[in-house]
């Protein structure tokens, strides 16, 4: 780790972890899509709610009325209410099946995503008053400061927020608390926030 203060830019330098950033990549894109999603269909939710909950109950009272009764013989004392309780236990156990399926998964997503990120890579940030870039062997990112959405610290690290992904400068690259403040402080004046543009 090489941290360099110099009046007219910053320089910094740390080994990547894959794991960290098969991590930033997952949480960047929840967080875009759920601020994409979040204006629009906050009050959708629960009217889909509702709409699901009575579209159910109608559909179990039209089967008992419709097919149960007549055809299968179902005493007429037994209520749409019990059939709905009967269903219950079998759909919740569908449910849980869902979610226990959809995490594995997700681990098994973040898991080929971090095999794919070359470990021990050393990755240089170099920050000035033009923009940031980060070089590492092979490769090189370079963004003016009018394609940075947003700046702040997320987890430890800082992050930039370039239209629809996430770079980031981590934490374990500074040697304390203090310095990494002190170096956020240096970016934030960079960046000024100047007019955003998309690349």
């Amino acid at each position: 780790m090489m941290n360099a203060l110099i009046e007219d830019r910053i320089v910094i330098s740390y080994v990547r972890q894959p794991a960290e950033h098969a991590d930033v990549m997952r949480q960047a894109g929840r967080r875009f899509a759920t601020t994409d999603m979040r204006p629009s269909f906050d009050g959708w939710y629960l009217l889909l709610g509702i709409l699901a909950g009575a579209g159910l109950y109608f559909f179990f009272y039209a089967y008992r009325r419709l097919v149960l009764i007549p055809l299968l013989g179902l005493s007429p004392t037994v209520g749409t209410g019990d059939i709905l309780l009967t269903c219950f236990l079998p759909c919740l156990l569908a449910y849980a099946l869902v979610i226990i399926y959809l995490r594995h998964a997700s681990t098994v997503r973040l898991a080929a995503m971090k095999a794919r990120i070359r470990p021990d890579v050393v990755v240089t940030a170099t920050i000035s008053h033009d923009g940031i870039s980060w070089d590492s062997p092979g490769s090189s990112l370079r963004l003016d400061w009018r394609s940075v959405s947003d700046i702040a610290t997320r987890n430890g690290r800082i992050e930039f927020d370039v239209d629809s992904f996430v770079c980031y400068i981590p934490g374990h690259a500074f040697r304390n608390q203090q310095e990494q403040a002190a170096v956020l402080e240096r970016i934030l004046a960079f960046w000024a926030p100047q007019e955003v543009v998309n690349p």
